[in-house]
């Protein structure tokens, strides 16, 4: 989750855009910066546990990865910031990353979950991603030594005709979980993974 005052909404579209909103204090939400490069139907997205990245999916066959530059970092890199409000610096979101050649027909949904903390190959997360051809990928999603506005994401598990032949509408991660009996200890990351199809069906996976 982003924290509070920076909290974002965002929505996808038929005219392969995403547009992301914020809310003015004086008004309402408002949409304050449209993301384009998908070139056909975005049909999901889903922020990475740290608030820092956005990924989206599309008919398009790809899935693309945004990364938001606070209003700081467009200081130091020239860039002019959006959503500029009372009480809101703004900032920037920009594509990084477009991850393509793992599926071949339309990506329907996407679940981020945190990964595990300690393992720089899963700083950002676990990214799940399914569609029309029956297929999930689960991507581990980390830090980039090399360029650190970039992150690395790897494909670290494939689960082919997941539901036999039918497409696969929904994948979604289980909430975390505390780690022992502590509830204010730190979260584990889930490991339990539910998909939903054509087939009428939801599966779990682990």
């Amino acid at each position: 989750m982003l924290p509070l005052l920076t909290q974002i909404l965002a929505s996808a579209s038929y005219d392969d855009t995403i547009k992301l909103y914020v809310d003015d204090p004086s008004e309402d939400w408002f949409c304050y910066t449209t993301l384009s490069g998908h070139t056909s139907t975005v049909w999901a997205m889903a922020f990475s546990p740290c608030g820092t990245y956005l990924a989206s999916a599309s008919d398009d066959n790809t899935i693309r990865i945004w990364r938001r530059f606070t209003a700081q970092e467009c200081a130091e890199k020239n860039l002019v910031p959006d959503g500029k409000v009372p009480g809101r610096a703004g900032d920037k979101w920009l594509e990084v990353l477009r991850v393509e050649g793992h599926f071949s027909r339309t990506i329907y949904s996407l679940s981020w979950a945190m990964g595990d903390p300690d393992n720089a190959a899963q700083r950002f997360g676990k990214l799940a991603a399914a569609g029309a051809d029956g297929k999930i990928c689960v991507f581990s999603v980390g830090e980039n030594a090399e360029n650190p506005i970039r992150p690395n994401v790897t494909l670290s598990a494939v689960v082919e005709d997941a539901h036999g032949m039918s497409d696969i509408n929904c994948v979604a991660w289980a909430p975390p979980q505390d780690r022992g009996d502590n509830p204010e200890g730190p979260l584990q990351a889930p490991t339990m993974l539910a998909s939903a199809g054509d087939d009428g069906a939801i599966h779990i996976w682990t």
